[in-house]
């Protein structure tokens, strides 16, 4: 199976599976969707243009006293252009500016080939040796064991919130149980995402790999389908309130119902990809939110909402959808956020307050008062060391509370991935990419947070989570299945 990476929206952190094969990242380049060094055919450049490359910068490049080596990520895209986007110089001398540049220009690129066509944007690695006044090297291919490796370990919490004295006290209300390679039959530790049926079968998927679990074992679900021979895997999976599990995979959505897989023609072009989907139980609509707009599901028909449809929609490059108790449709794009009225009409954007509206809604969550807690983020405003997420409520009345590190216990203000709102306990639970699980108990106005290092959590790294239908909490982590199981 080929390794396809998903960025757009990805980048800031949500939902992020290592993309970035080095730690410095670039920002100049136009990032969507891409595989992994893969290909019957495997990316490259034609040789002598990249010796005469090579040959330049040996020219052009003052090398002395320079000794090491520089590795560089590049998207080779079908045209034979290329684009760094990471590498390893964290010093960001200006000879590795200079060689990003040269790279950049080169426009002999060898694009890679599956089943006879191009793909769409192939990641290979380039590593160059500055050795006696000399740079040399090529093209490093790809060790998908050691690269998979490199992610396997638990990952320590970075807490950001120093002044909060976490005392977890509800800590032991719960029973923690994890299942991963050294308990059970399941083969790979990164569960990427994780949901639950009416029967209590537990739907994962883990290196794009989808499997269920009944509480003993995990069951890989295989489906051969005769006219998609993409061999991608599973990146998003959904269970409406009929029991019918969405599945988006192998660039392919697909229903199943009673064991029956069903194809879907939602009217996104084959190029785009699915962000996002998500469910409204009382209008029984589907949402999958895209590059190219959002299509709700709805009476076994697809709608299709972008800026062709609704000049008011800030972008059509849209991360996030969800219907409100109210009938208020929330759309969150890279552009900002716009909310519509039951017929998806727009409503006037003065009524949003101008942190909501600017921003992208990345996670919303409703408690029974129709309070809704949202986490947001300017894709707009660029930062060069640290993106941030503003957590707020914003209340029945039009008002907002914003939640930050001085005046509240959250965690930490960057990759939150998941919040799901308790209705039993009036809990707010908050999974975080590297900063463990926050609860937030909204009587008590108290805040936890539990991760690696204080609690058996196996890592501080949750991807997604669900509950069953007793509010217990399964965690998806790098480190297994984990279940938050009430006393």
């Amino acid at each position: 199976m080929k390794k396809i990476l998903f960025f757009s929206l990805f980048l800031i952190g949500i939902n992020s599976y290592g993309q970035y094969m080095y730690p410095v990242k670039v920002g100049n380049c136009k990032i969507n969707r891409f595989c992994l060094d893969c290909g019957d055919t495997l990316a490259g450049y034609d040789q002598k243009a990249f010796d005469k490359l090579k040959q330049e910068l040996n020219k052009d490049l003052d090398l002395k006293q320079l000794n090491g080596r520089i590795g560089f990520q590049v998207l080779v895209d079908p045209d034979k252009t290329g684009c760094v986007i990471s590498h390893t110089d964290e010093s960001n001398h200006t000879i590795t500016k200079k060689i990003i540049e040269k790279l950049n220009k080169f426009k002999d690129w060898m694009p890679s080939i599956t089943d006879g066509k191009k793909e769409l944007k192939t990641s290979i690695n380039i590593v160059f040796d500055i050795q006696n006044n000399t740079i040399s090297g090529g093209i490093e291919r790809v060790d998908f064991d050691e690269f998979e490796k490199s992610f396997n370990h638990p990952i320590k919490p970075k807490v950001l919130n120093k002044t909060y004295q976490y005392k977890n006290k509800s800590l032991s209300n719960y029973t923690i149980s994890i299942w991963d390679t050294k308990n059970s039959n399941l083969i790979d530790n990164d569960i990427m995402r994780v949901t639950i049926d009416k029967s209590g079968l537990l739907w994962v998927i883990s290196d794009f790999e989808l499997l269920t679990f009944n509480g003993k074992d995990f069951e890989e679900i295989q489906y051969n389908d005769p006219f998609n021979d993409d061999e991608s895997g599973y990146s998003n999976i959904l269970i409406d309130v009929n029991n019918v599990v969405w599945i988006y995979g192998n660039n392919q959505l697909y229903s199943i119902k009673d064991h029956i897989w069903q194809k879907h023609n939602t009217g996104l072009s084959k190029e785009t990809y699915i962000i996002t989907m998500s469910e409204n139980p009382i209008s029984k609509e589907i949402f999958i939110s895209s590059p190219e707009g959002v299509v709700i599901y709805k009476n076994q028909k697809w709608d299709l909402i972008n800026q062709n449809t609704v000049k008011e929609l800030p972008s059509t490059d849209i991360f996030l959808t969800q219907r409100d108790s109210n009938h208020r449709l929330w759309i969150g794009t890279s552009k900002g956020t716009i909310i519509m009225d039951k017929h998806n009409k727009p409503i006037f954007p003065d009524l949003l307050p101008s942190i909501i509206k600017k921003k992208t809604i990345t996670n919303i969550a409703e408690d029974k008062d129709g309070n809704l807690f949202l986490s947001l983020y300017d894709f707009k405003k660029k930062k060069k060391r640290q993106q941030y997420t503003d957590f707020i409520i914003y209340h029945t009345d039009g008002n907002y509370t914003k939640f930050t590190l001085e005046n509240s216990g959250i965690a930490t203000n960057t990759s939150l991935t998941k919040v799901l709102y308790d209705k039993e306990d009036d809990i707010l639970w908050i999974a975080t990419f590297n900063a463990g699980l926050i609860r937030y108990d909204l009587n008590k106005n108290s805040w936890e947070n539990y991760h690696s290092e204080n609690s058996m959590l196996p890592t501080s790294k949750i991807t997604d989570m669900t509950f069953d239908k007793n509010y217990n909490l399964y965690l998806a982590t790098n480190q297994g299945l984990v279940k938050l199981e009430k006393k």
